[in-house]
């Protein structure tokens, strides 16, 4: 499943990127999020080519809600949901997949994996065995996983409240955690991940830190409530110090000045 908004650059990429699997998807549904920039016209020709592609159009509501209607859409029953400016690797679903199988365990409701940073910078970004309490202090987890869909919809999907400030994809899979779910991690960079400039979501979403975890905590009080307000101290306690310091600093440096002949 893949979810577009004005991607006429990358969004054929990341389609056919899902088209050349190893191991080949049922069906490659595109919600185009209302684009303005041509890419509707490209994806419908690409849909009349491809027999496995399915373009679904709506007026622009944002990325969390064309994401959800994408998990409505669907038909199977694991989902890969990839956004527009990414592209996966060719052995992804098949890697992911078996790696679920060899688990086999029910309460495994997404496979992650590790992800190649594209664009402004090159970088391998490495993730880490699925942690309940890890995940309580901060996401590790990249939004595009092997993703059952009944677990989705069992907790309602992505949450429109974070439209704004970004990191729904955290709060997603901790509610998947407290509903007992549990992730699975593949090693590999299997994702190929898009890396804007400093005024991509991405970006704005990590100046807005301090909201976003008191938001956690106010959605999350029992899993993320007691680690993420000890992280909120350490971090002001931190800035307090750095404060102090320069203070000191500069008080030093006024009574040399005054001292000297």
């Amino acid at each position: 499943m893949i979810t577009s908004h004005n991607h006429a650059a990358y969004v054929i990429e990341a389609v056919r990127s899902a088209l050349a699997q190893t191991k080949a998807p049922r069906e490659v549904v595109v919600v185009d999020d209302g684009s303005t920039d041509g890419s509707v016209q490209l994806l419908r020709e690409l849909e009349l080519a491809e027999p496995l592609v399915r373009v679904v159009s709506q007026p622009n509501q944002g990325v969390i809600l064309a994401r959800n209607r994408a998990l409505q859409e669907a038909t199977a029953d694991w989902v890969a949901l990839l956004d527009s400016d990414d592209a996966l690797e060719p052995t992804f679903i098949e890697s992911t997949w078996a790696g679920l199988v060899q688990q086999a365990d029910p309460r495994v409701a997404f496979v992650y994996t590790d992800a190649l940073l594209v664009g402004a910078t090159t970088r391998i970004v490495t993730s880490r065995s699925f942690s309940p309490f890890a995940l309580s202090l901060g996401n590790y987890v990249v939004n595009c996983c092997l993703l059952s869909r009944d677990a989705a919809l069992a907790v309602d999907g992505y949450d429109v409240a974070f439209q704004e400030a970004g990191h729904e994809d955290w709060d997603f899979f901790l509610r998947l955690s407290e509903a007992g779910f549990r992730g699975l991690y593949v090693p590999g960079a299997l994702l190929r991940y898009r890396q804007h400039d400093a005024g991509s979501r991405n970006a704005r979403s990590v100046a807005v830190e301090g909201h976003v975890i008191r938001q956690m905590i106010a959605r999350h009080p029992k899993t993320s409530g007691r680690p993420l307000r000890r992280r909120i101290l350490l971090g002001e306690s931190a800035a307090l110090r750095t404060l102090m310091a320069t203070r000191r600093a500069v008080v030093r440096a006024m009574r040399a000045r005054r001292a000297s002949p």
